[in-house]
């Protein structure tokens, strides 16, 4: 099957050029000269439509393949959004396995010491909210060790996400951990070590968060890079800093795939003015070296 010429009607415009060709050899005067420059027309309208069905085509073609391209990062974006979560499902259920065999270790001992009604004592911990915006409704009665001053619109935007129920989830038991260190470390007696020591030494009773999500400093390209710095100049007291602002570097990472990839900034005041710990972000991953 043959194929398509690339520009239709071009090989008559040229076969009509070779016959006026041959006719100039036979004829003469203006009769040549006009049908010369009749062909001539004919053959420029051609070319500048074959020109522009072509710039069509090129265009169309780029825009498929940018569309192309537009689907295969979604597709990416898709399965690691699958694997994180087949990942976080797994770490969950270790987690709830182990808890669940604490739990009945622990009733099994209460019932022998005679007090099997408090064994069985349902919780009265209220679920853990749904959304940013319900979140925002409860967190000031429920965490009393925390002064928060983030911004909490912003916190509320990732409620846009399909995955924000679980965001939620992950930063009210961030944040009921910071609580626990907040608690843990007030007084003399208190907790000696950072948030991140609190997560890893995990004090019975005591509510922590995975330690690898914890990090308490930021890269030496962020703290070094003036915009990055400024992004992480984050609300507090005036009574911790005359300006109103302190560098967060130290943060919990709830999702670490994908674009928005939300945290949570925090300064540990514990030892300081207001003896709590002081949470100044809530929001989407903030620009580093990998986000520009």
């Amino acid at each position: 099957m043959l194929a398509e010429p690339a520009f239709p009607g071009i090989e008559e415009v040229l076969k009509d050029l070779r016959a006026a060709r041959s006719q100039t050899a036979e004829s003469s005067g203006n009769e040549t000269v006009g049908s010369l420059r009749a062909q001539l027309n004919t053959a420029n309208e051609t070319i500048d439509k074959a020109l522009e069905e072509l710039s069509e085509a090129a265009s169309a073609r780029d825009l498929a393949e940018r569309g192309r391209r537009a689907l295969d990062e979604q597709l990416r974006e898709a399965t690691d959004r699958y694997e994180d979560e087949i990942a976080d499902h797994d770490a969950t259920q270790a987690q709830l396995s182990a808890m669940r065999h604490q739990v009945a270790v622990l009733q099994q001992r209460l019932v022998e010491a005679g007090r099997a009604e408090d064994a069985y004592t349902p919780s009265a911990e209220e679920p853990a909210p749904m959304s940013f915006a319900e979140l925002n409704e409860r967190v000031h009665e429920r965490m009393r060790h925390l002064v928060l001053t983030y911004d909490t619109s912003k916190a509320e935007d990732l409620d846009d996400d399909m995955k924000s129920s679980t965001w939620a989830s992950k930063v009210w038991d961030a944040l009921l951990a910071l609580d626990s260190y907040g608690a843990s470390s007030a007084g003399e007696q208190g907790f000696d070590g950072t948030f991140r020591d609190f997560c890893e030494a995990s004090p019975q009773g005591m509510r922590t968060y995975p330690v690898t999500r914890v990090a308490m400093v930021e890269s030496d390209s962020v703290r070094n890079d003036r915009k990055f710095r400024q992004q992480r100049l984050l609300p507090v007291p005036l009574e911790v800093d005359a300006s109103g602002k302190v560098f967060m570097e130290a943060h919990i990472k709830i999702d670490n795939k994908g674009r928005i990839a939300p945290r949570i900034h925090f300064y540990d005041d514990t030892a300081g003015s207001t003896g709590k710990v002081i949470v100044g972000y809530v929001g989407p991953h903030l620009s580093n070296t990998r986000t520009n």
